[in-house]
Parts: C-alpha cells; sequence; structure tokens
C-alpha cells in the first residue's frame, strides 16, 4: 500500500506546476494546491489532468493495480477566505462525489450555479 501511495503522489507532484503544492494528508487522501487557477473551467482542467494520470495502471510484481479518484474542489475566494475552509469544502465536495458511487470530480456547492456534481 504505501509503495502504491508513493507512487501517486510522484504522479501527482509531477503533473503539477512547481509553484502547486500536492500533500498526503492521511490515509488515501492527498490535497492539491493549484495556485492561480482563474476560472471554474480552468478547474475542470486540472482536475480531469488528475483523474488521467490517477487512472494510469501501476506495475508491481508483474500485477498492473487500477486506481480511481473522487475529487473535491473548492475555490478561493467563493468558497473559503483561509486554507482550513477550503480544504473543508473541497472535502465536502469529494464526499459528495464518492456517496454517488462514481469517480469523478464535484465542485463545491457555491463555486458554480451549475450542477456541481460528478463528471470525470
Amino acid at each position: 500500500g504505501d509503495w502504491v501511495l508513493n507512487q501517486l503522489g510522484r504522479r501527482l507532484k509531477d503533473l503539477l506546476r512547481d509553484s502547486d503544492l500536492v500533500a498526503r494528508v492521511g490515509g488515501a487522501e492527498f490535497v492539491a494546491l493549484a495556485l492561480e487557477v482563474e476560472s471554474i473551467s480552468q478547474a475542470t482542467v486540472i482536475a480531469q489532468k488528475l483523474l488521467t494520470v490517477i487512472r494510469l495502471p501501476l506495475s508491481w510484481n508483474s500485477t498492473e493495480l487500477k486506481l480511481d479518484a473522487s475529487i473535491g474542489i473548492s475555490l478561493y475566494p467563493q468558497d473559503g477566505k483561509d486554507a482550513e475552509e477550503l480544504v473543508n469544502h473541497a472535502d465536502d465536495a469529494m464526499y459528495r462525489v464518492k456517496k454517488s458511487g462514481k469517480s469523478g470530480w464535484g465542485f463545491y456547492l457555491s463555486s458554480t450555479s451549475e450542477n456541481p456534481n460528478l463528471a470525470g
């Protein structure tokens, strides 16, 4: 399990820009902080790229491992004024995706007036 999480962390780090941040916050949960995201569409592109990288198979001891993810997205400043509030709201959005029974991504409800649920 640790090897898989390390590989996944490297993939996520390699995908994001040098100015962005990715951190494992516990279990199989990661936080990605993308700075200077200026639109919902830009956040959507990043989420889709993250899912694409996560879904690439990993090979371990001649076994192909397939991963999937649920991603919650919150945007500054409409979804929170500080890191704690933004992470909590992204977490809420992620759990909404998980409850749907599908992998994918979703926005925190205040990010958009459109249907924030599930894509990818």
